[in-house]
């Protein structure tokens, strides 16, 4: 792909329980910089909740972008028909040569029907991008991340889905005065309706927000040991608990912390895999957390390949005394 004239990149945010919207918007953000190293594209934030003025300007800021606040007569909640066509308007009205969506269930639910309105390519799921010259690629996996490739698009249209923790937050090298704008658009369905929206049990886990993440694999053996998990990940501020696909099938945790490639991507500062063997499946969600430190009794689990810091132990012997002495090092403390 040969970005050879300014144009515009859009990025369509959502707004959805457990997903937080800022975090989402400044991957995006990143990958809209990626895509553009020298600057020459202009981006602009498509934020479909109203909220409050200070936080659209800190939004703004943070991003170093124009944000454009669509409200209609009605709440603007989710639904494909009004989605696919108010984003198609906006980027026909913007002349954006590039549509970024979060790589969500509502995002990649009309990003294709996009793509289609656009005359577009849409390529879901990208990981990263390539630069060789002019030449930019997006990358991506398949087969549950046994396989990485490079697409390069040609100059056409774009309608992309960025997988959630794939590009770390950066922020712009000069921060400029907030531009925010707010724009009416239309919410009326035309060929389809809204039944009812319901939120599975429990809601859904916001990964999002979570400084550090603390996941339980099936080598914590039984239900009963994850509270392990639980008491270590409340050592850390803003702490999440995860696990993995086993982990939920066996019903030690809910699914909506499943970490994995059918769960959720997660990129937290520090993410500590308790039990877990490593399967590509698990290891592809991770990679975007800048520090992962690993417990596994077997020494050649695949998760220490992908890990900063391993323990070779079993974690239901580890975790006990890893929570005793943190607590005799808080308890000296002056």
């Amino acid at each position: 792909m040969k970005r050879d004239r300014h144009k515009t990149i859009l990025l369509m945010t959502e707004r959805s329980e457990g997903v937080n919207p800022h975090a989402l918007t400044m991957e995006l953000a990143a990958c809209a910089r990626a895509l553009s190293p020298e600057g020459r594209d202009e981006i602009t934030i498509a934020w479909t909740d109203p909220g409050a003025q200070d936080s659209m300007d800190a939004l703004s800021r943070g991003t170093g972008c124009r944000v454009l606040v669509l409200y209609g007569d009605r709440p603007l909640d989710y639904t494909c028909e009004v989605f696919t066509r108010e984003s198609a308007a906006l980027a026909r009205e913007l002349g954006a040569g590039i549509v970024i969506v979060p790589h969500t269930p509502r995002g990649y639910d009309y990003a294709p029907r996009l793509a289609v309105r656009l005359g577009a390519c849409c390529i879901t799921a990208i990981e990263g991008v390539e630069r060789d010259g002019e030449t930019l690629r997006l990358v991506r996996t398949a087969c549950f991340g046994k396989i990485s490739s490079s697409i390069e698009s040609g100059d056409g249209p774009l309608v992309l889905t960025v997988m959630p923790g794939a590009f770390r937050t950066d922020h712009p090298s000069k921060e400029a005065a907030p531009v925010v704008e707010r724009r009416s658009v239309s919410t009326r369905m035309e060929t389809t309706g809204s039944v009812s929206v319901r939120s599975a049990k429990g809601g859904a886990l916001d990964f999002s927000n979570a400084d550090v993440i603390v996941s339980a694999g099936r080598g914590m053996q039984k239900a009963e040991n994850v509270n392990l998990v639980r008491e270590l990940s409340r050592r850390f501020p803003r702490p999440a608990v995860g696990g993995s696909r086993i982990a939920c099938d066996l019903g030690w945790l809910d699914y909506d912390a499943q970490v994995g490639i059918t769960g959720k991507a997660v990129a937290p500062r520090l993410y500590v895999a308790c039990g877990i063997s490593g399967a590509l499946q698990h290891v592809a969600a991770i990679r975007g957390s800048r520090h992962i430190v690993a417990i596994n009794r077997d020494p050649s689990a695949a998760i220490f390949k992908e890990a900063d810091a391993g323990v070779v132990e079993d974690a239901i012997t580890f975790i006990p005394l890893l929570l005793a002495e943190i607590d005799s090092r808080k308890g000296s403390a002056p």
